[in-house]
């Protein structure tokens, strides 16, 4: 950021400060730019440090479009989730156990050979993950259409994603027209998983923009970034997210089934069950929920035990 002055010739002499961050000149509000410009500058240096982002790899994403929606177009919760991505502690097996519960299994539940890490959740072959991979990346191609993504770029990105990082985009590109390279070339840089994060190339922002222009889109180039960076963290999020969505909304109808019941069934010391307040799914991973169902279920199965042998009591007293 600097300040320069003009010099206004006439009567009289006058200067005005104009207030630049770059190349860019202020002619508005300024606070908003200047945090933002603040913010880059501080993100650049930690990520380069931590290792998460290099500073000729940051150079080449496309932030004001980032920033934007992760600050406002999605929700708190959201901004968290993406955070621990990127910062690399996401609650994986081989985190929990370097940082929290040495007696935690490092390995992947699934594969049960590698440590379970964010790269290695991508890249299991098992093939349940690879199948919820492939579906969210059916349905991310379902999207570049709806969204209307220039169909040459929508078929390069696909094919870029279901890679799995096992080929660069500049590869992919060779046969292509060559303006795809320079994208191509910017993304490698940055990386196929953090692509999957959302640190989408300025030159992929510049490439759809002058598409929406020419096919005179309502939509904007804003929109279809900001849904873009949240679509990404989806197929991101594809392996455990897709699973552990399935199991949570199968463990969503067993509870509101248990909560319906209400307290019939339950012996008069176990009605609290039918009172506590549980939390919200979709903020947690569900192992609360689980407790719950499996007591109250047990409390049900208890009573029914128990009034079958009363009745078993009495029938043999009456024979």
């Amino acid at each position: 950021m600097y300040i320069v002055t003009q010099v206004l010739k006439g009567r009289y002499m006058s200067r005005i400060p104009l207030i630049c961050l770059g190349e860019e000149k202020m002619t508005s509000d300024t606070g908003p730019a200047i945090r933002f410009a603040a913010h880059r500058t501080l993100a650049k240096k930690h990520f380069h440090s931590a290792g998460i982002l290099f500073a000729n790899q940051f150079e080449e994403v496309a932030w004001p479009h980032v920033h934007r929606t992760l600050h406002e177009e999605v929700p708190k919760l959201f901004q968290l989730w993406a955070c621990k991505h990127v910062m690399g502690i996401v609650a994986t097996n081989h985190y929990v156990s370097t940082t929290r519960d040495k007696s935690q299994c490092p390995k992947c539940p699934c594969c049960t050979v590698a440590d379970e890490t964010q790269d290695h959740i991508l890249q299991c072959e098992e093939q349940g993950r690879v199948t919820a991979f492939n579906e969210v990346v059916d349905a991310l191609e379902e999207w570049m259409e709806e969204a209307d993504t220039e169909p040459e770029l929508a078929e390069l990105i696909t094919e870029f994603v279901r890679s799995r990082g096992s080929e660069s985009l500049s590869t992919l590109t060779f046969a292509r027209s060559k303006r795809y390279l320079a994208f191509a070339r910017s993304q490698d840089t940055i990386g196929w998983n953090r692509f999957l994060e959302g640190m989408i190339s300025k030159e992929l922002v510049s490439l759809q923009q002058q598409h929406l222009t020419v096919a005179d889109s309502p939509g904007g180039i804003n929109k279809w970034t900001g849904q873009w960076v949240y679509r990404n963290y989806l197929v991101h999020d594809s392996i455990s997210g897709a699973l552990a969505t399935k199991k949570k909304e199968e463990l969503l109808e067993l509870i509101e089934l248990q909560q319906e019941m209400g307290e019939d069934g339950l012996l008069q010391e176990d009605k609290y069950l039918a009172e506590i307040n549980l939390d919200s799914l979709e903020s947690t991973f569900g192992e609360r929920q689980e407790y719950w169902l499996l007591a109250i279920r047990a409390a049900r199965e208890a009573k029914r035990l128990r009034e079958a042998g009363t009745h078993s009591e009495r029938t043999n007293r009456t024979a």
